[in-house]
């Protein structure tokens, strides 16, 4: 990327839509205006930073394109080649993992959203639209560059807005195809327990090996020290041969409770021994942690035990798919499910195959 030069400072002007060359979809030039002049849709810019801050999303696509939008309003008043970004910088502001064909993924989150960022651009008065544009690549060490560009929105832009607010079932579905997903580690899965972190030190561990023989008396201990505490609750309100008080409620309470944190804790484990894969109860995960799974897993090595994370490209809206419980309808089974649309957008996942389609 062409480093950036930083221009003597002067006073942007509001651009006028009026002028025909306000916007420009010239490569080569500043948008039609001179180097001294501020980057024409500069008004577009910002009323697109509003609209990501009024879509808060944890997408793939909104993160990338944020960074994207920021960046360049970070450097309106410098060259039009500091506005242009290479898809691993913008993926290591956003903390993506740029592995696979992420623009492909971050596009089609674009153009699903593509009507409803023109009607942004339509409230905030404005007759541009920004466009996505990318530009390189193809040769050894020419990575390509992503830049927003303006262009005018036509009269088919408009009545495609018109027709969306008048009636939004208008709009025919978007074919749905299979769903591809991927081991997406990056950042790499932690637990939260600092027992399970120290067992789980390298993201996995050998079944029959030392930790998990301690995993397992973990197991074990807990489920003997619950089990006696309840059966010594029970014995004492018979050998005592009275009326249950508001203490002996308190004692069950307190059992029920004990029992829902050891099964919140323990289940991954067990579940993953029949089902080979199951989600992680957020009890597992550090806040603000994506969502992780447990999957039991045969190696040349042996059976492992191993944390992982799988994701894909929701094929409806383009956000981010992420594997969960697919309770209450489907039982014991993992689907992948819709950041945007947990309920509506859901999918199967084939751990062989690692492939699903639209439940």
């Amino acid at each position: 990327m062409t480093s950036a030069v930083t221009t003597p400072p002067f006073v942007i002007a509001e651009p006028d839509p009026s002028d025909e060359h306000s916007v420009s979809v010239e490569h080569d030039e500043n948008h039609g205006k001179g180097r001294k002049t501020g980057f024409a849709g500069e008004k577009e810019l910002r009323a697109l930073a509003t609209w990501f801050a009024q879509e808060p999303s944890d997408a793939k696509g909104w993160r990338v394109l944020n960074e994207l939008t920021l960046r360049t309003l970070d450097r309106i008043e410098m060259d039009p080649s500091a506005r242009c970004f290479t898809t691993e910088d913008l993926c290591d502001w956003a903390v993506v993992d740029c592995s696979g064909d992420v623009w492909r993924d971050v596009k089609r989150w674009w153009d699903c959203r593509r009507l409803k960022v023109r009607e942004a651009m339509r409230i905030a008065g404005s007759e541009f639209e920004p466009k996505l544009s990318r530009e390189g690549g193809g040769g050894r060490g020419n990575k390509a560059v992503s830049m927003w560009r303006m262009e005018p929105m036509d009269d088919k832009a408009a009545a495609e807005v018109s027709a969306h607010e008048d009636d939004v079932s208008l709009a025919a579905p978007a074919p749905v195809g299979d769903v591809l997903y991927r081991r997406a580690d990056y950042p790499p899965v932690k637990v939260s327990n600092w027992l399970l972190r120290r067992l789980f030190r390298d993201g996995q561990m050998n079944i029959g090996s030392s930790r998990h023989n301690i995993l397992r008396l973990n197991l074990l201990g807990s489920t003997l020290f619950l089990l006696l505490f309840s059966l010594a609750v029970v014995v004492l309100m018979f050998i005592h041969n009275r009326a249950v008080g508001t203490r002996d409620l308190g004692l069950l309470g307190l059992i029920a409770i004990g029992g829902l944190m050891w099964w919140q804790k323990w289940r991954p484990i067990i579940y993953a021994r029949e089902d080979r894969i199951t989600p992680l109860p957020e009890e597992w995960l550090p806040l603000k942690a994506a969502p992780a799974q447990l999957e039991r897993k045969r190696t040349d090595g042996g059976e492992v035990l191993r944390l992982v994370r799988y994701a894909a490209t929701c094929p409806i809206c383009g956000g981010d798919i992420h594997l969960a419980s697919g309770a209450p309808e489907w039982r014991r089974r993992t689907v992948g499910r819709c950041a945007d649309a947990p309920r509506e957008h859901v999918f199967s996942f084939d751990p062989v195959l690692q492939s699903g389609k639209r439940l």
